[in-house]
């Protein structure tokens, strides 16, 4: 392909991609991606010297790619002109996700990653493998839940209040419950993560989850360093003691923000603080101008069950592999 090319991106060219791509996202902005302890590479795709697109690739130790469990999305990213029209995009995408492809393979001999819910057409990798320029190739469908918080503030009532019209039941009582004081807590938000650190590694321990110590390491750098480049938050549920009795942490990339993980101590057992702590974070969140939250995952039927019944759009993302032919 005449005036194309695939190079090792700078900070710079990067920056401007996720910046200006559908599919950016916390997950590969730098601070992120330095806070794994893994090797990374970015490549930058060019046409006639313009970015069109590119991807990062997380390497081990021998350099083959890997996947990482923090990191949700992680796929092919598209730059398009302002003014470009649909068919026009449906080509550059076409063309950029098989440049990408074909030039990755000869520098790997394996390919895998998690594209983004903004990318929708999985046919040039059906393509690749019709052409056998690729083998083993494997798609599987993954969904995350989207949440509109944009005018969350703007309502006087909350009972006339879209986001409390997209409730389920359950829900719709746990916040009339605090309207009308039955439900006595008190909201902090913070950067001290210490309860929510050991709060998650008890949940982790009692639930039999198959995270090491590294992993362990890599998630307290993770939210330390967000935390602390005010590109994250912490809020904290406590009850009428002043006990904390739940935790949730958000990081937020451009006008959407990103659930990451929460939980509480075992010992603490009721029916409304994690519904109070989200509800909480929609509000602050909103006062930041995030127009989306990415509830990150509804992959297993509790996870799913509670984040759907906030109102959550659900979307599709894809776990795509395939070897070099």
């Amino acid at each position: 392909m005449e005036n194309c090319s695939l190079t090792i991106s700078d900070d710079k060219d990067w920056n401007y991609l996720i910046n200006n791509s559908d599919q950016g996202s916390i997950f590969i902005d730098k601070i992120f991606l330095d806070s794994l302890n893994k090797n990374y590479q970015r490549y930058i795709f060019k046409k006639k010297k313009i970015i069109k697109g590119g991807i990062v690739v997380l390497l081990n130790d021998k350099k083959k790619i890997i996947l990482h469990k923090l990191q949700i999305y992680s796929g092919i990213l598209f730059c398009h002109e302002k003014n470009a029209s649909i068919t026009s995009k449906i080509s550059a995408e076409i063309e950029t996700s098989e440049f990408i492809c074909k030039n990755l393979l000869e520098r790997y001999s394996h390919l895998k990653f998690c594209n983004h819910y903004n990318f929708d057409d999985l046919r040039p990798f059906q393509w690749l493998k019709f052409d056998r320029k690729i083998k083993n190739l494997k798609i599987d469908i993954k969904y995350t839940g989207l949440l509109n918080i944009e005018d969350f503030l703007s309502e006087k009532s909350y009972e006339n209040s879209h986001n409390y019209s997209m409730l389920n039941k359950n829900k719709k009582e746990i916040i009339r419950s605090v309207k009308n004081k039955k439900i006595i807590f008190k909201s902090i938000f913070s950067r001290d993560n210490s309860y929510l650190l050991e709060s998650y590694q008890s949940m982790i321990k009692n639930n039999n989850l198959l995270w090491t110590k590294n992993d362990i390491n890599v998630l307290k750098k993770l939210t330390n360093n967000l935390l602390s480049k005010n590109r994250a938050i912490i809020n904290y549920i406590l009850d009428s003691n002043n006990n904390i009795i739940y935790s949730t942490c958000y990081a937020w990339f451009k006008d959407v923000g990103y659930y990451l993980y929460g939980g509480r101590k075992s010992s603490i057992k009721d029916g409304w603080s994690s519904t109070i702590s989200h509800w909480e974070m929609f509000g602050y969140l909103s006062k930041k101008k995030i127009k989306t939250i990415d509830l990150e995952g509804i992959n297993s039927p509790e996870r799913g069950h509670f984040k759907t019944s906030f109102g959550a759009q659900i979307k599709s993302y894809y776990l795509i592999k395939f070897d070099k032919y």
